[in-house]
């Protein structure tokens, strides 16, 4: 269950990939991320918000790890059932990032695209297509929203809302709203049908104006049921002792869980930003103590004053007949009847009314006095913040007028973070400017933040931010910025209305509709108005509007310019810091008369003078250059190894052909009516990843990867804002994702510019060149993030496994800075284009095509990327076995925090993706090539059986085995621990299996309390070597793996992950039959099976490791023998 009382954008756990402890380092997000085409255009996402980011605002609670790592499972799985390695670094700038996405409101109307309409006094209604929406009221008094969104394919949600959120609390009650969202949707009965089925996926959530209960299936059949399951939640819970102590237990673990240094901070932000409302005091993860205190007969009260139809909003979104929809609802729910509640509707709000919450907005804030900076010291801090914000009411967006403002707030904000993103480019400190629409919190924010590691560096960038603002609002943007955003936001637009946006976006944007009272257009209708706008805006415009978006910053102190309504340095300790923070300072800063001048670097060149701080740069090849290139290389396709010069696999479709350079291709064609994406996708595979990482230079790759990912380098020596540059003009998405034994680069776009697609693509490929001086900063920023990470309770314990596992190899665990500080440019560069040579790269592409197109475009961009010499094995020879340090079994650490927090990890060596498994009982065997279940004697018997024999011995048998198993083993712990015991308040369990490795590893990862640690420890560790599998659960599972897979066949991301490594090395076990065979296998899986699977996992007591890290009062390292340590 979504845990929603708490920020965050989802903290990304310490997951095991590989041996690898796989640090999630973060990594620049681009500006461009911000080209999803949306009126509401924020950025980094701080701050309150609803959980899934349900609601185009300005963030997301932090979900509770089940669901933070069942998202990622489920992301997992739709990329492919045999890769199923976590991503350590991941960079994107995309037209269609997901979080771009979360900051979306409405602002369109469906119309023609042509000549640009006089708008200026157009303020007229925009209207609904009822052939996309469909309205109703029962007579029980729900509403319901039906909406047709056919992305993706065959999937719907519903989501029951109503107006239940922390600030209907009253006093003595905080934390109740989510305390009642816990015990309807945990503790009801009602859900333990369908909405607790494999085949719906269901969960529920509160912030401060709602509390949302949703489901999503892939079956239309499944609807009424759904339905009936929603409403008999939210309006027939039982109201009892034993569930309400049980949740409020829930949530008691969930707070310990959830109160990072992040949340914190968010806190003292949210106090000081609406420090005149009441939302200070009624957060929705509510107060501790107090919810300790709340007894049966207050839920009960509040339930009966709150949850009743009337109340309530039912919205049904997919890919969905919509008369078949609405008679649904009319047929199940026409007669519902729930007990009778108390209600004044004339005090309280009904579903989709805006909360009030008495803002005294910046532009109000004209006569008071000058805001000045509070500075709050938090002992577990690293680094400094300074947070400037405004606070205005979220703008109406019910006209055509509406519109157009909107879109110049849009291209305003965007030429603000592209000129700050190309002036700041120091991994180490940030400047950044946002826009935030907060709908729950019912104002929009404008936000100007400066991020620095000491006193020193934040008085100076704040500084050289500042007069970067000024700059821009006394000169605007030029006119090449102006014509570069508009060909961009055009560029976007015709994507968006050519193939539409997700389900999970469309119902956040219906919400808010209907929370501000415009219509719902969806975002077709938004991009053709984009696109009809556009062309009578005018540089002139946008200047305006930057003004208008910079005036509280750039005139701070005038009487006519309303106060900031936050203004705050969070800092460690003073004591710790070389000099303490002036405030005063800042505000002279904000005085200081503009100083024009030209920004090239954020810190002083401090470096050895013989050190190169530039790198050569070239222009973007051109068609003709390219095609010079072409004369020269005269590139080919060769014989594949089975001496064929193409082969095409009659069951799947798929195309396997070679370049003379040595990259090897595979093609699929999808038919453009059952594709669920861009037109095209391409996905360039570089196998070894973090492997290929040696012992003489750890972390060269990690390194590596997280600078390719930064501003200040080169691919193929065009210097990366170039590269983007021409990335957003084409309207292609861009991604680049380092995982354990490989480095993924995908590009998608449409098939009208196939050319620019492989053109992008090539030029990583082209070469890598990065300067001493970044690399030098992404250290620092590596040593920042690891300084972070090791006071959050999951990062250490996994860390504390990881480094059991590998006996501390210094590229598995955290990377700390006496690893990093030796490495140099060129063992970066070096060890990047390795791992980047054309001679290891296989190239999955997946869309609407002919064979001769795209056997055209293939040769001649791909096909003239030069040969490279190739060095370095795929896989560094000491990284093929790593063998456990079992007299380190039983570790604890202790983080000095004045929070109760605890993560237990447990962990151990399991099955590689195709078997083998060292040090365990059923290693798979050569013998015939069948997976061995347990001795020579079953071995012999198991023969017998034609079916067995085929299956054992089927490259798929251990992956689908494990991903049932994964499944299964995950439910039971999390419902052992959690609901039966109540001893935690999630649990998750993850095996990583790798390719080229001779084990995997998989991990039991549990968030509790340092109370309950020893006791889910001793529980987990015998409940895991006595693992029992039922006939019903596997049964479910295997219908939920059928259903994800039909459904994933229409993603050209699934199928370019299928299809990856049929031609790489180190993948014998790799062919056509991992593709084709996938329903036979799940079809004849049987719990023998499983059994046998599970045998590989080593789930022994006495050699399993486990890992527990406390922080808070409770020391649990009392009596432990192995390994202790403070952090």
């Amino acid at each position: 269950m979504a845990a929603n009382g708490a920020h965050t954008a989802p903290k990304r756990g310490l997951l095991a990939a590989g041996l690898l402890t796989l640090l999630s380092l973060t990594v620049i997000q681009q500006w461009a991320d911000l080209f999803r085409l949306k009126p509401s255009v924020g950025t980094r996402q701080r701050s309150f918000s609803l959980d899934r980011a349900r609601f185009p605002q300005q963030g997301s609670y932090a979900a509770s790890w089940a669901h933070r790592n069942r998202h990622a499972r489920l992301k997992a799985r739709e990329a492919g059932h045999l890769m199923d390695t976590h991503p350590v670094i991941r960079a994107r700038f995309s037209a269609n990032t997901l979080r771009a996405r979360r900051s979306m409101r409405i602002s369109a109307v469906e119309s023609e695209v042509g000549a640009p309409p006089r708008v200026e006094d157009d303020r007229s209604a925009l209207q609904e297509d009822p052939e996309r929406i469909r309205r109703g009221r029962l007579p029980c008094g729900l509403r319901y929203t039906v909406i047709r969104n056919p992305k993706p394919r065959n999937k719907y949600e519903v989501h029951l809302q109503l107006p239940v959120g922390s600030v209907a609390e009253g006093d003595g009650e905080n934390g109740m709203a989510h305390l009642m969202e816990h015990v309807t949707f945990v503790g009801n009965p009602h859900r333990r049908g369908v909405l607790a089925s494999g085949t719906v996926s269901s969960n529920a959530l509160t912030d401060f104006h709602h509390t949302v209960y949703f489901a999503d299936s892939r079956n239309q059949k499944e609807l009424e049921p759904v339905l009936l399951g929603l409403v008999q939640v939210a309006f027939r819970a039982i109201i009892a002792d034993e569930v309400v102590e049980k949740e409020k237990d829930a949530i008691l673990s969930e707070a310990s869980m959830l109160n990072s240094m992040e949340y914190r901070i968010m806190q003292e932000e949210l106090s000081e930003l609406h420090k005149e409302t009441v939302m200070p005091k009624r957060l929705p993860l509510g107060t501790m103590d107090i919810i300790k205190k709340l007894t049966v007969e207050q839920a009960t009260k509040f339930y009966r004053k709150h949850y009743k139809p009337a109340n309530a909003h039912l919205y049904i979104i997919g890919d969905l007949d919509l008369e078949k929809a609405v008679e649904s609802v009319e047929n199940m729910l026409h007669n519902f009847t729930p007990p009778e509640r108390t209600l004044d509707e004339e005090t309280f709000p009904r579903a989709g009314m805006r909360p009030l919450y008495n803002h005294i907005y910046t532009s109000d804030r004209t006569q008071l006095p000058l805001k000045k900076p509070k500075v709050v010291e938090m002992p577990m801090k690293t680094g400094l913040t300074a947070s400037l914000a405004t606070k205005e009411p979220i703008p109406s967006l019910g006209s055509l007028y509406d519109i157009k403002e909107d879109l110049l707030t849009k291209l305003a904000h965007r030429i603000i973070i592209r000129r700050l993103g190309k002036a700041f480019t120091n991994p180490e400190a940030s400047v950044e400017f946002e826009i935030l629409d907060r709908e729950a919190e019912d104002c929009r924010t404008v936000q100007f933040n400066v991020r620095a590691q000491t006193t020193k560096e934040l008085n100076k960038m704040f500084y050289l931010g500042v007069m970067e603002l000024k700059g821009l609002y006394e000169q605007g943007g030029t006119m090449d910025e102006v014509q570069f955003m508009k060909e961009v936001t055009e560029s976007h637009s015709k994507t968006t209305l050519k193939h539409g946006v997700d389900t999970m976006d469309e119902v956040s944007l219906v919400m808010v509709g209907d929370l501000y009272g415009y219509p719902n257009i969806g975002f077709r209708g938004l991009a053709s108005n984009n696109l009809r706008l556009l062309p009578g805006v005018t540089q002139k415009d946008i200047n305006r509007k930057i003004q208008e978006l910079l005036k509280p910053f750039c005139r701070y102190g005038e009487q006519e310019t309303g106060q900031l309504a936050l203004f705050m340095v969070t800092t460690p300790p003073q004591s710790e810091l070389q000099d303490p923070v002036d405030p005063n300072l800042l505000c002279e800063i904000l005085q200081t008369e503009y100083v024009d001048q030209h920004l090239t670097s954020t810190q002083e060149d401090t470096e050895n003078p013989d050190v190169s701080h530039s790198i050569a740069q070239r222009q973007f090849p051109t068609e003709e250059d390219i095609d010079s290139e072409v004369e020269k290389l005269r590139p080919e396709f060769v014989p594949l190894e089975n001496g064929e010069m193409k082969f095409r696999d009659p069951l799947s479709g798929v195309v396997c052909r070679r370049l003379s350079n040595g990259i090897r291709i595979n093609y699929k064609r999808i038919d453009e009516g059952e594709l669920d994406g861009r037109d095209v996708t391409v996905s360039a595979v570089s196998p070894g990843g973090l492997y290929q990482e040696s012992l003489q230079k750890p972390c060269a790759i990690r390194l590596g990867a997280q600078a390719m990912c930064g501003k200040d380098c080169t691919y193929g020596g065009v210097h990366r804002d170039v590269f983007e540059d021409v990335t957003l003009r084409e309207g292609l998405n861009f991604s680049m994702a380092m995982e354990s034994e490989e480095l993924v680069v995908q590009v998608e776009g449409d098939r009208d510019n196939l050319g620019a697609i492989f053109k992008v693509l090539r030029m990583p490929y082209l070469g890598f060149g990065v300067t001493q001086k970044t690399v030098d900063e992404v250290k620092r920023d590596m040593d920042q993030q690891y300084k972070l990470m090791v006071k959050e309770v999951d990062f250490v314990a996994m860390d504390e496994i990881c480094g059991a596992v590998s006996k501390w190899d210094p590229r598995v665990v955290l990377p700390r800075y006496y690893t990093l500080k030796n490495l140099r440019s060129q063992d970066i560069q070096y060890n990047m284009n390795q791992l980047l040579a054309p001679g290891n790269l296989e190239v999955n592409v997946v869309g609407v095509f002919d064979d001769e197109e795209i056997e055209r475009t293939i040769l001649k961009y791909l096909g003239t990327v030069p040969h490279r010499h190739i060095e370095k094995e795929v896989v560094d020879p000491s990284f093929r076995h790593i063998w456990p340090d079992t007299s380190r079994t039983n570790l604890r650490a202790h983080i000095a925090d004045d929070t109760e927090r605890a993560a237990v990890v447990i962990g151990q060596l399991g099955p590689s993706m195709f078997g083998s498994t060292i040090g365990t009982r059923n290693p798979f065997s050569s013998k015939n090539g069948v997976w061995i279940a347990g001795s020579d004697a079953e071995f012999s018997e198991g023969l017998e059986d034609d079916l067995m024999v085929w299956k054992r011995s089927h490259p798929l048998y251990v992956p689908v085995a494990t991903q049932v198993i994964q499944l299964l083993v995950a439910s039971e712990m999390h419902f052992s621990l959690r609901d039966s015991l109540g001893l935690a308040y999630a649990a998750t369990f993850e095996l990583t299996r790798n390719i080229r490795h001779t084990s995997g590893l998989w991990t039991l990862e549990v968030a509790t309390t340092p109370q309950a640690v020893d006791e889910v420890v001793a529980f987990s560790s015998t409940k895991l070597s006595k693992m029992n599998f039922d006939e019903m659960e596997l049964l479910q599972a295997k219908t939920y793996l059928l259903q994800e897979h039909y459904q994933n066949l229409k993603s050209p991301h699934y199928w370019a992950k299928l299809m990856a490594g049929l031609q790489q090395d180190g993948t014998a076990n790799k062919d056509f039959r991992s593709i084709n065979d996938y329903e036979k296998i799940v079809r004849t899986l049987t719990i023998s099976d499983l059994y046998d699977v599970w045998g590989s996992f080593n789930t022994d007591p006495s050699e399993v490791i486990r890992s527990v890290c406390t922080s808070g009062s409770i020391d649990c390292r009392s009596g432990m023998v192995n390994d202790d340590r403070d952090i």
